[in-house]
């Protein structure tokens, strides 16, 4: 007996569906019903164990990470602080508008063309092309940010910013379509709502985390709006955008379940 109670007396500990000759105490009871709950827990903990392994293939994985850096990439530099360093260079609120509506429409553009573009020569092929967009887009966009804040070739600047916007359209449009389909060609049957909740989750819980880092800088160098700050979370922004695009280029069509997908169930009961 220790200090902090009475010990179990029952020895040895029967295991489930074991005959007890001797007679049954409150203490034999407690743990003979312990160690059956202990036996029906333990194999449904490796049956879950197991799934999840499963649930997790190579392209559903890259997806959730993809999916985590582009909600904390965008969610610095998009939207409130790439609206105000425009505002704040130019002054003029008909810039913003142009470079905000290049962004989607170069979307719009692109997204049928590169859903055939996979069908025909593969979603991994595409994904990288997209990823290429990327390389281009950020290093334009960092550069025009920087002449821009020293006050040197304010119009060279906004054309890049320009430049960049489009093909940061052009590189949502390309990777979205052949990555989702990718994704729910790699999940196997009866699994994809789960997995749409995790890809859901590893975005948004990232995109909390741009704003709090954008009000901490603020908050550390002033609280104002400042060009030099806005510049920062910009190149930060930027510099959060290459591992999106190298990470990208790593989608592989062979690593997808084929049959077995959930995708693929659902077309042959479509078809069906």
């Amino acid at each position: 007996r220790h200090a902090s109670g009475p010990a179990c007396t029952c020895e040895p500990q029967t295991l489930p569906g074991d005959w007890q000759e001797t007679p049954s105490t409150p203490s034999t009871r407690c743990c003979n019903r312990r160690a059956r709950e202990k036996a029906l827990l333990q194999p449904a903990q490796s049956i879950s164990q197991k799934a999840m392994r499963e649930h997790l293939s190579h392209n559903v994985v890259l997806n959730l990470i993809i999916a985590a850096c582009c909600g904390l990439a965008d969610s610095i530099w998009t939207g409130t602080i790439g609206v105000a360093f425009i505002s704040d260079v130019w002054h003029t609120n008909k810039r913003v508008g142009i470079a905000t509506a290049l962004t989607g429409l170069a979307a719009l553009a692109s997204a049928l063309p590169a859903g055939w573009a996979a069908d025909r020569y593969g979603r991994a092929k595409v994904c990288r092309v997209g990823s290429l967009a990327i390389l281009v887009a950020a290093p334009a966009y960092a550069y025009a940010t920087l002449r821009a804040t020293e006050g040197r070739d304010k119009e060279l600047s906004y054309i890049l910013i320009c430049i960049a916007s489009a093909f940061f359209g052009l590189s949502s449009g390309i990777i979205n379509g052949p990555a989702q389909a990718l994704l729910a060609d790699s999940v196997s049957t009866g699994a994809r709502s789960k997995v749409y909740t995790w890809l859901f989750a590893c975005y948004i819980v990232p995109s909390v985390l741009g704003p709090a880092i954008s009000v901490g800088y603020f908050e550390a160098h002033g609280d104002e709006w400042r060009l030099p700050l806005l510049r920062d979370l910009t190149l930060l922004g930027m510099a959060l955008e290459v591992p999106v695009a190298v990470l990208c280029c790593c989608f592989r069509d062979d690593k997808a379940l084929g049959s077995s997908s959930d995708a693929i169930q659902d077309q042959e009961r479509a078809a069906a």
